[in-house]
């Protein structure tokens, strides 16, 4: 008796195991991938997805034909009447995967009668839809005047949201004889520009410069953005007071003395006027 019972336990199992791998077979079919530009005009077509499953377009209703995902119905949807795939929203790459690369959507393509499921992936691809932009209006810079050409100073860089060459690629300095434009590139390739002094710096001859600083991405066509660097020049010592005049004049009143004893001379006290280009305490003079 136990022997039987066992027997019809064995059968059972591999009946059931049986219809899961046939079940297993007949449902997974196949993997379809495609490849698209990221904001892709809606209604615009993807691809026939019922002809690359191999499915008879007559019968995508009759077998009710549909896709299922967490999220990717939200941008594709189906014609049952011609198997076309269509882009059913905006797919901005930048909101969906920010910096991160592949950018995929998958769904899920089913149909009944019988059950066959296959899977799509779909590949978001860049296109060069933002500029390059920097994080405030203006670089603000305060550089003494003693600092000797060479001296390299770091500046903001600028961000795009696009990936690959339609992100930020390179920078340019509007011309000027005292300041030129190194980059630098970090591990994960970002540019990062650095002000140059090519030329000694002298605050009385000049005490402010501005600049214009634009970065540039390598997307055809190329998008650029810009930002204003305001230098000052800050004082240092280095001008000696200058009288204004080579020659002064000055006169004493002479008084009778109060003693019979002779004191010494005391020296007779005048003013003057000089002039400094500094400012500040660099200024005076006694």
């Amino acid at each position: 008796m136990e022997t039987q019972d066992i027997l019809k336990q064995k059968i059972r199992w591999q009946v059931i195991f049986s219809f899961l791998f046939s079940w297993l077979c007949h449902s997974v079919s196949a993997q379809l991938h495609y490849s698209i530009p990221e904001e892709m005009r809606k209604d615009s077509v993807i691809a026939n997805i019922a002809i690359d499953l191999g499915l008879d377009i007559k019968q995508l209703s009759v077998r009710r034909f549909h896709i299922v995902s967490l999220n990717s119905d939200i941008y594709f949807y189906v014609n049952l009447e011609n198997g076309n795939l269509y882009i059913k929203n905006r797919i901005d790459r930048e909101t969906l995967c920010a910096k991160s690369v592949p950018c995929f959507l998958n769904f899920d393509a089913v149909v009944e009668n019988p059950l066959i499921v296959s899977s799509v992936k779909t590949e978001i691809q860049d296109i060069n839809d933002n500029s390059p932009k920097f994080l405030q209006n203006m670089i603000k810079l305060e550089i003494m005047e003693y600092v000797s050409p060479g001296a390299r100073f770091v500046l903001q860089n600028a961000v795009d949201s696009d990936i690959g060459k339609n992100s930020v690629q390179t920078y340019k300095l509007s011309d000027n004889e005292y300041f030129t434009l190194n980059e630098k590139t970090s591990t994960d390739g970002s540019k990062f520009p650095e002000l140059v002094l090519e030329k000694p710096l002298d605050r009385e001859t000049q005490n402010i410069y501005e600049l214009i600083l634009t970065a540039m991405d390598g997307g055809n066509p190329v998008k650029s953005g810009s930002v204003l660097i305001k230098i000052t020049i800050t004082d240092v010592n280095d001008n000696t007071p200058v009288f204004t005049q080579e020659i002064y004049k000055v006169s004493s009143i002479a008084s009778p003395p109060l003693c019979i004893y002779p004191f010494p001379h005391t020296p007779h006290q005048f003013q003057h006027n000089s002039v400094s280009q500094h400012n500040g305490s660099n200024s005076q003079s006694t």
